[in-house]
């Protein structure tokens, strides 16, 4: 049992959704993809090369940090998270403070569900989750707690496959202590290549902790996961539940130098039939492109990742249309491919690190990747001065509605807000992962025997929703094409007196009347740098009923 005594004059924070915590650093990890989004680029190491036109920059560190953490670059959405007290998620919630009537001058105890004296108090409990605050004598009780602290982030770059392996019971070697290493595994230096992603790396928690707060991932559960979450913890943690936060574009990246193009230049522009060749093998040289003949080699990722899964769920959408076939949706790149072949010449690559490494070092390579991730890397490594990313359009020539050009999007513009079609976002379902239909769309099952109280707890957005980009009226994509969405993974239970704190992390993706105060003052999720907020979903519902005590 853990209690807490509050007094009065703290108990109006409460009102305004803030909570006391027992921990002092909220420990997540997983998708490389949104890092730089959740906690700026500070891991990154280098000379201070920030400019006024690039201020982010500017906090670079000369020396290696590993992790993210909220006291990092200013501007990342944790660190501004975790320095705001004056956010207001949701009012405090009905469903987990009973009709208490707060009277100045007593103190106020939580007591969690697994109490076993609520008997003994005359209280009942409803729902089936939450806490309760019950009023004691005026001046009793053994302290107070300080509402207006938020505790601090820590987050670690292990790729989605290794979050999501921590999360669901199946590595906990990463996270719990062991007897050589009081803190699991630490995380790991993702600053530079060749990093086993998904086989390395923890979450450097201390070692009173034994399970992860949250794990980002970029590919939804799978249907086999969610499995092993409920045989490995269903019985102190639940459910898991998964709520989308932001969507990133998957940048294009290439490197060769007989473009005479670098980052920040025009990109080159390429249209989707030609991404769909090049990655399928059907382009193979860049003399295809009006350049001096020279191999293209592709380079992709080698780990079990959420940007492979949402860069192919994208070819295996749209390649069909442009007369390439053979792609489907996975994970594990490798298995994307026409015929599950990597074209000749092909370089596997171990994390978004060394996906960006690897283009840079090799002339004529192709890649895909996060873009502020690459963006960073090149501002701060010459030997990647020569990449860049391609623009991509619909479609090849003169578009005939405008007798001009088709005009191509860049991942390096894209908009504030993604905005779903109505019916994007689909419950209690997760994705089958390997079982892809006959066009390699993944398929989508129901999750059965979720509780009736935890109904609706796990969001998953259609992959059809973002795979297909839309065209406007002139036959132009209206958004860039190649989109990701990122999820933050919960414990339905377990929580303890971090479940306001998570829930109000979850929350403040949304706004701005959810969360104004986090909202207006995060840069590091803009179109410059290739993150949106995403827009036509509000989860407040999902995160009061579902991230319980």
């Amino acid at each position: 049992m853990k209690v807490k005594v509050l007094s009065a004059a703290l108990m109006a924070v409460c009102a305004q959704g803030a909570f006391g915590a027992p921990a002092t650093t909220l420990y997540g990890g997983g998708a490389t993809f949104p890092a730089a989004a959740y906690g700026g680029v500070e891991w990154l190491t280098g000379p201070n090369t920030g400019t006024a036109a690039a201020p982010i920059y500017a906090s670079l560190p000369s020396a290696p940090i590993t992790r993210l953490i909220s006291g990092g670059a200013p501007g990342s959405f944790m660190a501004v998270y975790a320095a705001s007290t004056a956010v207001k998620p949701f009012a405090f919630p009905a469903n987990i403070v009973a009709a208490t009537t707060i009277v100045s001058g007593k103190n106020y105890t939580i007591k969690t569900l697994g109490d076993t004296n609520w008997a003994s108090l005359g209280v009942t409990v409803t729902p089936a989750i939450g806490v309760q605050f019950t009023a004691s004598a005026s001046g009793s009780g053994t302290g107070t707690a300080n509402l207006n602290v938020r505790p601090s982030m820590s987050y670690c770059q292990t790729g989605s496959g290794g979050g999501k392996n921590v999360f669901i019971g199946t590595r906990t070697a990463d996270f719990v202590a062991t007897s050589g290493n009081a803190n699991g595994l630490s995380c790991g230096n993702f600053n530079t290549s060749g990093i086993p992603f998904g086989a390395g790396g923890g979450f450097s928690a201390p070692a009173s902790q034994t399970d992860a707060d949250f794990v980002g991932t970029d590919a939804p559960m799978s249907s086999s996961e969610y499995s092993t979450f409920k045989n490995n913890k269903s019985s102190t943690r639940g459910v898991p539940v998964q709520i989308p936060v932001a969507v990133g574009a998957v940048g294009l990246v290439y490197n060769n130098v007989n473009t005479g193009k670098s980052l920040g230049s025009a990109p080159l522009a390429i249209s989707m039939s030609e991404a769909c060749q090049i990655f399928s093998g059907a382009i193979s040289n860049w003399s295809s492109f009006g350049y001096p003949s020279k191999p293209i080699k592709v380079v992709y990722r080698s780990d079990k990742s959420g940007t492979s899964f949402g860069f192919s769920n994208a070819l295996s959408a749209m390649c069909t249309a442009e007369g390439v076939t053979g792609f489907t949706t996975q994970e594990t790149f490798a298995s994307a491919f026409p015929l599950a072949t990597p074209p000749a010449g092909s370089i596997a690559a171990s994390g978004n690190a060394g996906v960006i490494d690897a283009v840079g070092l090799n002339d004529g390579a192709i890649g895909y990747g996060d873009v502020n991730d690459a963006v960073a890397r090149q501002r701060i490594t010459p030997t990647l001065n020569d990449v860049n990313f391609f623009s991509v359009k619909a479609k090849l020539g003169i578009n005939s509605a405008t007798t001009k050009l088709y005009i191509a999007k860049s991942p390096l513009k894209v908009g504030k807000t993604f905005k779903l079609p109505v019916g994007a976002v689909v419950f209690d379902k997760t994705y089958a992962a390997g079982a892809n239909d006959l066009n390699g769309r993944p398929t989508l099952t129901d999750i059965a025997g979720v509780p009736s109280a935890r109904a609706g707890c796990m969001a998953l957005v259609t992959p059809d929703s973002y795979g297909n980009a839309p065209l406007d009226a002139n036959g132009n994509y209206s958004i860039y094409p190649f989109q990701a969405v990122t999820y933050l993974l919960f414990n339905a239970n377990g929580n303890g007196e971090n479940a306001v704190n998570l829930q109000q992390l979850a929350g403040s993706f949304y706004g701005p009347a959810t969360a104004p105060a986090i909202k207006a003052s995060v840069t590091s999720i803009s179109p410059t740098n290739g993150f949106s907020y995403i827009a036509g979903y509000g989860p407040t519902a999902q995160i009061k009923n579902c991230i319980g005590f």
